[in-house]
C-alpha cells in the first residue's frame, strides 16, 4: 500500500489542449514555453501533471504549479515525476495536461486505509484516526459538540442544547439517580440540598411558613420586630443566665430582662398592678424621680434603696453635700484679703427646704489685708425669711484664742453681721478690728440651718 505523508490536492482543467514546446528546454529548466496555452491550469490551489515526449525516448513526467499565458512554471522538485527522469527537451515536442500513477496510488490508498495504517492520512486526519461510524462503537476524545441531540433508548428524548445568545455547561455527576429540570414538581428531597445552602435570600417575603415547620425552640436567635399572639407565649432559658427580649423603636433600642429565679416561677411587674417587691436592691441610677408614686399598692420588703440621689414627696435626700463655687468673705465697706497661702471652703446640703451649710475661711501667712468694715457671707441657697441665726468661731493663731460668734439680721441671700462675745455680757459687732484685727493663719467658721424660698 503507497505511504501518502501529507494530504493533497491536484488541479486539473476542462479540455486543455495538447500543444507543443515552443522552445527548447534544459533538464534542470523550472519553467518552460508553450506554442499554445488555451484552457490550461492558471495559478490557484493544488499542481497538475504534465508530460513531454509521451511515447518517446525523452518522455517525462512534470509536476507543474501554474501557466501564465504560455509560460508554465514547475512545481518544486516536479522534474522526473512517476519513475521518469529530469532530461532536456527540444522544441517541437509533445506537451499535455496529464494524469499520473500517484493520482490511481492516492485514491487506491485511501480506498483501502484503515485506522490500523499509522502511516496513512484519512480525509486529513491524523495518523491513526478513525473516521466515526454510524454505527460503530467509537470514543470520542477532545471534542466540541456545538448544538448536539442526544437521544434515549429507553423512553423519550434527551436534548441537551447551548443556548443561542450564551454558551453554559451541564455538569452530570458520577452518582445514579435522573436529572431534575425546571418542569419537574415534587422531586427535590431534603437529601439532595446541602445544608445551609439555602439563605434569607432564597425565601420569599410573602412566604408565610407555617409555625408548625419552624422549629420550637431557638436557641441564640435574633427576631427582629415579632409580634406575639399567644397569651401563654413561654420562653425557656438554660437555667441559668437572664432572657432577653430587645424591641428596636424609632427613638431607640428598648431591652426587657428576665432573670432567672432561684427556685418556681416568677412573675413580671406590671406598673400599675398591686404587687409586691421582696429582697429587691435598687441600685445608683434607679432613682424615684419626681411623678412617680409609691402608694400602698406596692410595697419594698426587705431591699435596699441605694442611690445617690433619692426623691420622695418632693424632698431629695442625697448623699453627699455641694460645694460652694468660690466661697467670699466680706465687708460692708471693704473687702478683706486672704493673702497668700490662705483658703476658703463652704459645703452645704438641702434636704427638701432644709439647707444646712459651713464655711471655713483661713488667711494666709503673707498679704493679709483685714479690710474694713462688718463681715457679712452669701448664703448658698435663698433663704425663705430674714432674719436667721447662725453661729461661728474665730480662732487667733497668735494667742490659740477662740473667740464664740453670732450672726444675726440676716438677710435672705447672707449671713448678716457676725457678733462676737468677750467674758462680760456685751456683745460688740465681727469687723476688721474685732475682737482683733485679723493676721496670719487666724480663720473664721460660720454654719448654721435654715429654710430655703
Amino acid at each position: 500500500m503507497p505511504t501518502l505523508p501529507t494530504r493533497r490536492r491536484y488541479k486539473f482543467a476542462n479540455a486543455p489542449v495538447v500543444t507543443t514546446l515552443a522552445a527548447d528546454m534544459a533538464a534542470g529548466a523550472t519553467t518552460f514555453t508553450l506554442t499554445s496555452g488555451t484552457n490550461w491550469p492558471g495559478a490557484g490551489t493544488g499542481n497538475f501533471w504534465v508530460t513531454i515526449g509521451a511515447g518517446t525516448a525523452t518522455e517525462e513526467r512534470v509536476l507543474c504549479s501554474s501557466t501564465t499565458g504560455t509560460t508554465v512554471t514547475v512545481a518544486s522538485s516536479g522534474r522526473g515525476q512517476d519513475g521518469t527522469s529530469a532530461v532536456a527537451h527540444s522544441t517541437g515536442e509533445t506537451v499535455w495536461v496529464s494524469w499520473s500513477a500517484t493520482d490511481a496510488d492516492d485514491a487506491n490508498a485511501h480506498v483501502s486505509a484503515t485506522g490500523s495504517d499509522a502511516t496513512v492520512s484519512i480525509h486529513g486526519l491524523a495518523s491513526g484516526s478513525n473516521v466515526v461510524g454510524e454505527t460503530d462503537t467509537q470514543t470520542l476524545t477532545n471534542k466540541t459538540l456545538t448544538g448536539p441531540r442526544i437521544s434515549g433508548t429507553s423512553s423519550g428524548t434527551t436534548l441537551i442544547q447551548g443556548a443561542s445568545a450564551a454558551s453554559g455547561t451541564i455538569t452530570v455527576p458520577a452518582v445514579t439517580g435522573t436529572l431534575v429540570t425546571t418542569g419537574d414538581t415534587g422531586t427535590v428531597t431534603s437529601a439532595m440540598i446541602a445544608d445551609g445552602a439555602i439563605v434569607d435570600a432564597d425565601i420569599n417575603a410573602s412566604a408565610n411558613i407555617a409555625s408548625s415547620k419552624i422549629a420550637s425552640t431557638l436557641a441564640s436567635k435574633t427576631l427582629s420586630s415579632p409580634t406575639i399572639t399567644s397569651a401563654g407565649a413561654t420562653f425557656n432559658n438554660s437555667g441559668t443566665g437572664t432572657t432577653v427580649l430587645s424591641s428596636a423603636a424609632a427613638s431607640g433600642s428598648y431591652t426587657l430582662y428576665f432573670p432567672t429565679p432561684a427556685a418556681g416561677t416568677a412573675t413580671l411587674v406590671a406598673n400599675t398592678a398591686a404587687q409586691e417587691l421582696t429582697n429587691k436592691t435598687l441600685g445608683a441610677g434607679n432613682d424615684v424621680k419626681a411623678g412617680e408614686t409609691l402608694t400602698n399598692n406596692g410595697t419594698i420588703s426587705g431591699g435596699t434603696v441605694n442611690a445617690t440621689t433619692l426623691q420622695i414627696g418632693g424632698v431629695t435626700f442625697s448623699g453627699a453635700w455641694t460645694n460652694v463655687s468660690s466661697p467670699n468673705l466680706k465687708a460692708t465697706t471693704t473687702n478683706p484679703t486672704l493673702g497668700t497661702g490662705s483658703s476658703a471652703t463652704g459645703k452645704y446640703i438641702q434636704i427638701g427646704k432644709t439647707v444646712h451649710f459651713v464655711f471655713v475661711f483661713t488667711f494666709g501667712s503673707s498679704g493679709v489685708n483685714p479690710g474694713s468694715g462688718f463681715y457679712t457671707v452669701d448664703l448658698p441657697v435663698t433663704a425663705a425669711i430674714s432674719g436667721n441665726v447662725f453661729a461661728g468661731s474665730f480662732f487667733d493663731s497668735s494667742t490659740g484664742n477662740y473667740y464664740r460668734l453670732s450672726f444675726l439680721d440676716s438677710s435672705t441671700t447672707s449671713t448678716g453681721r457676725g457678733y462676737w462675745q468677750d467674758a462680760g455680757p456685751a456683745s460688740q459687732a465681727l469687723g476688721s478690728s474685732l475682737p482683733v484685727v485679723p493676721a496670719a493663719s487666724d480663720s473664721i467658721r460660720i454654719s448654721g440651718t435654715y429654710e430655703a424660698s
